[in-house]
């Protein structure tokens, strides 16, 4: 029995078709970060910058457009390719001789930058005649807006403006845009559809898991830098301009980026523990890698290589509820309470009423990570909550500065996904009638 595929078949041709404008975009990506390198760091000039701007501006448009356009491309549905490509250049058009008005480099530009991108992938799915187009194209938008620019201001893996980073993005930005937007229209087509993203025990095969993973995966991480990067800057916006104004827009901004960051991470973790049950592996330990940039990669490898070993949902929902205790569960708490040690020790030491208050917080923390084995899903949530707040008084952002604090606050959001699937693992109302009767009564 094969499994149950998250693309259709026509889908499925228009992705393993990407290859060519993956290509373009990647070649595209490092020019775009070279010259961006070029006019900031070696030649600064405020005329040279606008003018790249513009021309980055409306290459990446028209590369967008190709690519949003690609379905009808491969159907050969031409007078739909030419309206969709007109279209997509035409608002680009529009919206570069508006944004001089609200700016670009500020929280309301931000704002309305994420509205157009939203308002430009309706219009795309409107004329592509995509069922229920409005909400397709608001679902995908907000997906697409938060993981297919790359931050022009990465410098990692940076060799005189010729970035690695970039161009690994460009060959994955067709494949980030087209998997949303298929992933959109096939969630407003049937309640059926939004079941199986909802699952933790669907049948995952491997060209599904080698797709689905790092979409949803390069997605949660450029939101996080994304969203560190805009809070840093939030004070000198909030001194430059109308600060009340400019905080709405910001809290605005996030909220968006925060409804993408949920959507992304909730597909990882139930792509990931799907696919592990899959193959019938035990899941807690590669789950965990699953989350950290870099090592993911190489997890994504290992459980790429692996061979199905059930074929069916029901093998795969008992298989999830009879798996052995795994040892990440001791050592995560071993690991924490240690460091908690050390943080309350380090509050102590220096003494103001904020240390006292941290060191408060971390206590109640210690004690939380002693009950989470039995406290189940509620611990869990109250030791993420602590996580959250303590977030500013970790040892690295003290030592590495206010974006390394909040990329570690939204990833301490994100560890929900899997503490909870360490200390209180359970399976939906869905996935449980998987399962025999008499299996389910006893699990409950």
């Amino acid at each position: 029995m094969e499994p149950f595929s998250f693309f259709t078949d026509h889908q499925k041709i228009v992705l393993k078709k990407l290859w060519i404008p993956a290509i373009i975009a990647a070649i595209l990506g490092v020019y775009v970060n070279h010259e961006f390198y070029q006019v900031v760091y070696q030649h600064p000039s405020m005329e040279a910058y606008q003018s790249m701007y513009a021309t980055i501006f409306y290459l990446i448009g028209f590369l967008f457009a190709i690519i949003l356009a690609w379905e009808q491309i491969i159907k050969n549905d031409w007078k739909r390719m030419v309206f969709i490509i007109g279209g997509y250049m035409v608002t680009q058009f529009i919206f570069k001789k508006l944004q001089s008005l609200l700016g670009s480099n500020s929280p309301d530009g931000e704002v309305f930058y994420f509205a157009w991108n939203c308002a430009q992938i309706i219009g795309v799915c409107a004329i592509a005649g995509k069922k229920d187009f409005l909400r397709t194209g608001l679902f995908a938008g907000a997906l697409i807006h938060s993981c297919a620019f790359f931050p022009v201001n990465a410098t990692f893996l940076s060799f005189e403006g010729y970035n690695i980073l970039a161009a690994l993005h460009g060959l994955a930005v067709p494949y980030l845009i087209c998997t949303w937007l298929f992933i959109a229209e096939n969630t407003m087509a049937t309640d059926e559809y939004k079941e199986v993203l909802k699952s933790k025990i669907q049948l995952v095969s491997k060209a599904e898991y080698s797709l689905l993973f790092p979409v949803a995966s390069i997605t949660t991480w450029i939101i996080i830098f994304n969203a560190s990067a805009l809070l840093e800057d939030l004070p000198k916006y909030l001194h430059y301009s109308e600060g009340r104004i400019t905080l709405i827009w910001a809290i605005l901004y996030i909220l968006f980026c925060g409804y993408a960051l949920f959507i992304a991470v909730r597909m990882t973790r139930n792509v990931v523990i799907s696919r592990l049950m899959t193959v019938g592996d035990q899941g807690d330990w590669l789950l965990l890698l699953h989350f950290i940039p870099v090592i993911n990669f190489i997890a994504w490898l290992v459980c790429c290589e692996k061979k199905n070993e059930h074929h069916t949902k029901e093998e795969n929902a008992s298989f999830y509820l009879g798996r052995d205790t795994s040892s990440l569960g001791a050592a995560i708490v071993t690991f924490s309470i240690l460091l908690t040690l050390y943080n309350i020790y380090i509050c102590f030491v220096y003494g103001s009423s904020f240390a006292v208050f941290m060191m408060l917080l971390f206590i109640a923390k210690l004690v939380t990570y002693f009950l989470v084995r039995k406290g189940g899903k509620n611990t869990v949530i109250l030791l993420v909550v602590l996580n959250v707040l303590t977030a500013p008084a970790a040892l690295p952002s003290r030592l590495w500065g206010a974006d390394v604090m909040i990329t570690i606050l939204l990833f301490s959001l994100i560890s929900y996904y899997y503490l909870v699937e360490t200390f209180a693992p359970a399976l939906g109302k869905k996935d449980m009638n998987m399962l025999p009767e008499d299996y389910a009564a006893a699990y409950v």
